[in-house]
């Protein structure tokens, strides 16, 4: 899978999580170059860690505790998957398979429950 560019990735994302949930603009500041960093980052960290249930485990708890922080409501993470199948098959155009759409659904499918858990263990505390 060749993305041509990272940041591209980061903004259609972004696009796509502003247009179905417009109100999770807030959350974030005007200067979105340390953001897209960080969604390609966790996403990289996603890919290497796939198959791996601790690996995942840990990004898990680590972007709960980064989402928690910035007050994050959990059921954004709900639409994370379709944001960015949307903005791979965007990028990715003829390159975006069955088979990438249905290994990023399975990830997240471990990953949203981990990091929904972990947030709200972090609200008991």
């Amino acid at each position: 899978m060749a993305l041509q560019s990272k940041a591209e990735l980061a903004d259609r994302f972004y696009e796509r999580l502003f247009e179905i949930a417009p109100e999770t603009r807030k959350l974030f500041n005007s200067d979105q170059t340390i953001q897209r960093q960080k969604i390609t980052q966790s996403l990289a960290l996603i890919v290497r860690a796939a198959g791996d249930e601790a690996a995942l485990r840990q990004i898990a708890h680590g972007l709960a505790q980064s989402h928690f922080s910035h007050k994050v409501p959990t059921r954004y993470l709900e639409v994370f998957p379709a944001c960015l199948l949307a903005a791979l098959k965007d990028c990715l155009g003829s390159s975006f398979t069955m088979a990438t759409a249905e290994a990023w659904r399975k990830a997240f499918h471990q990953l949203i429950p981990m990091i929904t858990r972990k947030m709200r263990e972090l609200d008991e505390a």
